[in-house]
């Protein structure tokens, strides 16, 4: 089990937000504190989107400490087990399409994908749902 001390001091990961009309990256800390963000137009990178990703990545990643613990990408569309492929249906050159594999070789990093609805669900569970409570 993990040190309530030792949690506070974790490193922060990257989330990266892939939907119908933009990319959002951000260093979010253990207790869901943004620490830097930027985002992108999909529509801007159409022809290479997974390049823009990579370089947001980069950038965003740039403005916090060395140590980054993963990276979690949440996106729209069909998503398979484990996250391995996407399907994105706003995203026509994605299908099928091994999202988690390229990121993970790209930036050195685990990296843990899930459809939209599903992050969204469990990160309200685990930063809203509980605060306040003990």
């Amino acid at each position: 089990m993990t040190d309530v001390g030792e949690a506070r001091h974790a490193p922060p990961c990257l989330a990266l937000d892939i939907g119908a009309t933009k990319v959002e990256a951000a260093l979010v800390e253990r207790d869901g504190t943004t620490r830097a963000r930027s985002r992108i137009s999909d529509a801007d990178h159409h022809d290479d989107l997974i390049t823009a990703i990579i370089e947001l990545s980069g950038r965003v990643m740039s403005e916090g400490p060395v140590a980054i613990v993963g990276v979690g990408v949440r996106c729209a569309g069909p998503v398979s087990h484990g996250g391995e492929e996407v399907s994105s249906l706003n995203i026509p050159q994605w299908r099928a399409f091994p999202l988690r594999r390229t990121l993970s070789e790209a930036l050195g990093l685990d990296v843990f994908v899930d459809g939209d609805a599903r992050a969204l669900a469990l990160a309200e569970g685990a930063l809203v749902a509980g605060r306040g409570r003990p």
